[in-house]
């Protein structure tokens, strides 16, 4: 009676392994599905150079110009993979997210990057920042249109989804802009938001990153053509 007890635990867990694996492949090599990537959306795939181990994919989606990047980060004395989906716009805006313990280093980065010069006290004040991401300090190079970008219904979502926190409950942020181009980070850890390993097992969810990421430029265009000419 036990053995059969045992043989059906048994047959059991293994159908439900075998259920799990089919519904879950593995996540592809590097090469192999930044080809797969390239397939699918009729772009064109270029290998590092020597000049780095960034691999791209260029692609046309929705009638929009978007590249992705493979790379490598160094961070506490290792390389991890990161994965960007970038798409630019007319815009010189930039918009960025710290922790607060980050935030003077990361205020000086932006001003170096942008080339602009400091923005008045009574401008920065202007800045409004969405309940949902009031535990970030938010740098940007012009506080009233990233307010208005923020406070989009469409954009303003979007920002709020890719807000993560680290193993000691810090808030970091997937999505930023840097003169106009959208950057939304893909993370090689598990449960942060979005999942470069998640991407490699369905290349074609990334359909939806670009979309998403569409909607956002959109609302950075239509705000910067308001201003332009004031």
């Amino acid at each position: 009676m036990m053995v059969g007890i045992i043989i059906a635990v048994v047959a059991v867990g293994i159908g439900i392994f075998v259920m799990y694996d089919k519904k879950a492949p593995p996540p592809l090599p590097k090469e192999q599905y930044l080809k797969k990537m390239a397939d699918y959306f009729e772009g064109r795939y270029e290998p590092p150079t020597d000049s780095g181990p960034t691999h791209r994919v260029y692609f046309q989606f929705e009638n929009q110009e978007f590249v992705f990047e493979d790379t490598e980060k160094v961070g506490f004395g290792k390389h991890t993979d990161a994965g960007y989906l970038k798409i630019k716009t007319s815009s010189p805006l930039n918009l960025t997210f710290a922790e607060k313990e980050q935030a003077k280093s990361v205020k000086s980065d932006i001003i170096i990057a942008s080339q602009i010069p400091n923005e008045p006290l009574e401008a920065m004040a202007k800045l409004r920042i969405p309940k949902a991401l009031k535990d970030f300090n938010v740098f940007t190079s012009d506080p009233i249109q990233a307010s208005e970008l923020l406070e989009d219904p469409k954009a303003g979502p979007i920002f709020v989804n890719y807000k993560n926190h680290d193993q000691r409950g810090y808030p970091f942020m997937s999505l930023l802009i840097r003169q106009g181009t959208l950057m939304l980070e893909f993370h090689p850890v598990i449960g942060f938001k979005p999942s470069l390993l998640d991407l490699r097992k369905n290349v074609p969810s990334l359909e939806d990153y670009a979309h998403q990421l569409i909607a956002v430029a959109q609302a950075v265009e239509q705000i910067h053509k308001k201003y332009m000419n004031r």
